[in-house]
């Protein structure tokens, strides 16, 4: 019989990109520092993190048997995380399985334990981690937990009929913040990266960068680790540094800034991107710092600016990104999002975009409020400021305000079930998204999908728009009122033309409008760009099409021949407009690495020479 006890904790990435493993470095270094039985565990290095294949992971976890078996749960991983965990109990029954992370549903399900009888119990992503962890096994004996007092723990009765919640609760203000898990676990970070390189050559290691916990709003669609509408807590500027410290061993390809609000805390945040330069500067290649939120109001408007010019000069930040979610007052109101005004996004737009930085803004399909007359609208403000548009459908996650009862009773609420066919896992449970509110229909919602479709086609896909862009002018039309007439006009006769991919996009409406969505794309509003496939594959059909109403509409027939001319160089000599479109919406990695306008596919992400630690 082992005298330690197997600790395996994991959490599995969204795609192939790997990171080190923050979770289990600062667990660990927590249970060194402030646990009572540290001699008793073998923290077993979660290597099995960068394992792709299923059957791949069950051998890398068998290599070490776990007494104590944890993942963390988030929206892309979690029916394979579910199908992991019910293997390892079948496999190892006396093993204690927990699981944390945001998305989780046993708050809302008092038959949680019973469907799943292989979990012993959940952490709540309003705990941290580190804190209900060292309670954990500070409380295991022989095989068995009391739960009672492992903080904020989620537990069966006896007969796991009930869920029964520990009353144990810390002040997260009293959580002691002042280690850097990567420098305690630094020959563990070496070991970890030296294997990942021995199975996968061609990858390279990216790094999270944590520095405060929470948000201070409470925007009803979302979740965020520590807590939505909690006062933050801030990691030590110390603990900053020699977190950083691990970026230039390894070459690192990107650094993901875990923060809600950068900016939010004005010159500390600043000092901290000042420490992210001055650690990277005299690294061979430049990682991409992906920063995932800004500062929400006025008052951090300079240090945003600041941040941008900092991390634009020293040619860390390809992208700058606008987290918005939508225009409209009525729909930002319904969702309580706090937010800087539209004017002082585009001013930091404007000034991104005079450093070179790619800009885009992130969109969220259906809050109440939207219709489909303001839909239209949505595109006209970031158009006329050359401002990209990424349009994410709104799935309801388990743990934020939208999910509840209460919140869906009182927008009237409605979701189609979206089941990756691409997961074939048993615990494909599927993710609500909403596709009805008390604002629009279903059949709506297929209409603002064909007015997405369009603001692809012209303005991802540029067909025609120099004349476009002249017919808008001598209208005083926006880009909302053109794709209004051409949807009414134009569209139609399209659709009837239409091929294959055409179909295809017939098919995902259909399913938006029904209650089950059979997608396998990770993005699905990747539908959007198929109606301009089709126009490509259907040139000699749908081509006449468009420059007919074209001249309905008196458009000029010498701008119009010019754009022709570039429409068929663009298709016939160019690349897929899909692909096209594919690389100019991809993350910061791929934009970097794979420059929009390549002929032909996205190249691999190649390796950076990778420089041993010393």
């Amino acid at each position: 019989m082992r005298m330690t006890k197997n600790i395996q904790l994991l959490s599995c990435p969204i795609d192939t990109l790997p990171f080190l493993p923050l979770l289990w470095a600062s667990a660990k270094t927590y249970y060194e520092i402030h646990g009572d039985n540290v001699q008793n565990y073998n923290w077993v290095l979660p290597t099995t993190e960068f394992i792709e294949n299923m059957d791949d992971r069950k051998k890398e976890i068998s290599k070490n048997p776990p007494d104590i078996f944890g993942m963390s749960l988030y929206i892309w991983n979690y029916s394979a995380s579910l199908e992991l965990c019910s293997w390892v109990k079948e496999k190892w029954p006396h093993c204690i399985i927990i699981l944390g992370g945001p998305h989780q549903y046993v708050s809302h399900q008092n038959n949680f334990f019973s469907e799943f009888p292989f979990i012993d119990a959940c952490i709540p992503d309003t705990a941290y981690g580190e804190i209900s962890i060292t309670d954990m096994l500070d409380n295991y004996k022989d095989g068995v937990v009391d739960w009672s007092k492992v903080e904020q723990c989620m537990y069966p009765s006896k007969d796991r009929k009930l869920v029964f919640r520990s009353k144990k609760t810390t002040s997260k203000q009293d959580f002691q913040w002042d280690f850097s898990a990567y420098e305690a676990q630094s020959e563990s970070m070496k070991e970890y990266v030296r294997i990942l390189y021995e199975i996968y050559p061609e990858k390279q290691i990216s790094v999270k960068i944590e520095t405060t916990r929470g948000c201070p709003y409470g925007c009803t669609y979302c979740d965020w680790g520590g807590g939505v509408g909690s006062k933050m807590i801030k990691k030590t500027m110390e603990a900053i540094s020699k977190d950083l410290d691990i970026v230039p061993i390894f070459n690192s390809l990107l650094i993901y800034l875990c923060d809600s609000n950068t900016g939010i805390l004005g010159n500390r945040d600043v000092d901290i991107i000042k420490m992210i330069i001055e650690k990277t500067n005299d690294m061979p290649i430049k990682p991409i710092l992906q920063i995932p939120g800004w500062g929400k109001t006025t008052k951090h408007f300079k240090f945003i600016k600041e941040i941008i010019t900092l991390t634009a000069d020293s040619k860390l930040l390809d992208v700058y990104k606008i987290c918005n979610q939508t225009f409209d007052l009525e729909a930002l109101e319904s969702v309580q999002r706090t937010d800087i005004s539209s004017s002082e996004y585009f001013a930091l737009a404007d000034h991104a975009k005079s450093l070179n930085l790619f800009v885009i803004t992130e969109l969220i399909m259906g809050f109440p409020g939207m219709t489909v007359n303001k839909f239209y609208d949505e595109f006209s403000k970031p158009y006329e400021q050359n401002i990209g548009i990424r349009m994410y459908e709104w799935q309801l996650l388990p743990q934020s305000e939208a999910y509840s009862a209460e919140y869906r009773k009182k927008y009237k609420v409605g979701t189609s079930i979206n089941n990756n066919r691409n997961i074939t896992s048993k615990f494909n449970i599927g993710n609500e998204v909403v596709v009805e509110t008390l604002s629009y229909t279903r059949q709506d919602y297929a209409k603002m999908m064909e007015i997405y479709s369009l603001y692809s086609f012209f303005a991802v896909g540029e067909v025609y728009q120099n004349t476009i862009k002249e017919l808008m002018i001598r209208n005083s039309w926006k880009l909302g009122d053109l794709l209004r007439v051409f949807h009414k006009e134009c569209y139609p006769l399209l659709e009837t033309a239409g091929g294959e991919n055409m179909r295809k996009f017939d098919d995902c409406k259909e399913e938006y409008i029904t209650t089950r969505l059979n997608m396998s794309t990770k993005i699905n509003t990747l539908y959007a760009f198929l109606p301009l496939q089709d126009f490509w594959y259907e040139f000699d059909k749908q081509h006449p099409i468009l420059v007919n109403w074209l001249k309905t509409q008196n458009a000029d027939t010498t701008i119009m021949a010019e754009d022709e001319k570039i429409l068929r160089t663009s298709f016939f000599e160019g690349e897929d407009p899909l692909l096209k479109l594919i690389h100019k919406f991809q993350n910061p990695v791929s934009i970097r690495i794979n420059k929009p306008g390549k002929k032909g596919p996205p190249e691999p992400l190649k390796p950076f020479p990778y420089r041993a630690p010393e």
